[in-house]
């Protein structure tokens, strides 16, 4: 039971040591990120730059002085865009997905999209915690 326990807690300490946050600067970002946020954002406009380093992957946070916050792999390719206070700004969200939104759900906004780029898929959070499903081509699938 001692030797268990001390593999426990060896297993813990290594998972711990292997993921790292750390500050970085936005020149630090993949060459596709930071092309993404030009196009669409002030670069002005942002308040923390992390990248997570996890084993073999990384992954790059951005953090807005208004509280959105858009995830990024390694490669630079959006994952998630999620707006803290309010919603995420409509030039960013997938037209399909946005048109949908509008058309069936009048009164709400979105308050996060991800995009899954293994499956390619796409989800939508609501600003009543509904989350809809759309296929690679943005097709609504169905709310989960």
């Amino acid at each position: 039971m001692k030797r268990f326990l001390l593999l426990i807690a060896a297993t813990l300490t290594f998972s711990a040591a292997s993921a790292q946050d750390s500050k970085v600067t936005f020149n630090d970002l993949p060459a596709d990120a930071i092309n993404f946020v030009r196009e669409h954002f002030l670069v002005d406009h942002i308040a923390s730059v992390w990248k997570d380093t996890d084993y073999n992957d990384e992954e790059y946070t951005i953090i807005f002085r208004d509280g959105l916050e858009i995830e990024f792999n390694g490669n630079g390719d959006w994952k998630e865009l999620k707006a803290r206070h309010g919603k995420v700004p409509d030039h960013v969200v997938p037209e399909k997905i946005l048109a949908h939104v509008r058309a069936t759900f009048p009164f709400e906004s979105i308050k996060e999209v991800s995009r899954n780029l293994t499956k390619k898929r796409y989800k939508a959070e609501l600003t009543d915690d509904q989350e809809l499903k759309f296929d690679e081509n943005f097709n609504f699938i169905g709310v989960k």
